[in-house]
């Protein structure tokens, strides 16, 4: 399985940037993070923030001063579930280059609850 990459344009963004989704260990949030930009979300409804400006190497710390509501759109936020979710009760990995950058095991914390 390759890094997971997804192109939004979301809040005040003026172009869309790529985005690489974060490793994940369960739990209702996820991380994302372009060249410029960083957004939380809640894997559940989609409602998240991003920090309000383009930064190199943003963080979850530009959250704290900069942060503007969003919405991830429906398609990209299926797409993460599904990925996260959804793995037809197997245990899955994530390697980029031969590194392993997220393990996950088909555990209750990873359900989705309303299944």
């Amino acid at each position: 399985m390759q890094v997971q990459r997804y192109t939004l344009k979301v809040g005040n963004m003026a172009k869309p940037q790529d985005f690489v989704l974060y490793p994940y260990s369960g739990g209702d949030t996820i991380y994302l993070q372009s060249e410029k930009r960083w957004i939380t979300a809640n894997l559940r409804t989609g409602d998240g923030q991003i920090n309000n400006k383009n930064k190199n190497y943003p963080n979850s710390g530009d959250l704290l001063c900069n942060a503007i509501a969003i919405k991830l759109p429906d398609a990209t936020l299926k797409e993460i579930q599904g990925l996260l979710w959804h793995n037809d009760g197997k245990n899955g990995a994530l390697k980029s280059n031969g590194v392993t950058l997220l393990t996950w095991t088909n555990k209750e914390l990873f359900s989705n609850p309303g299944k």
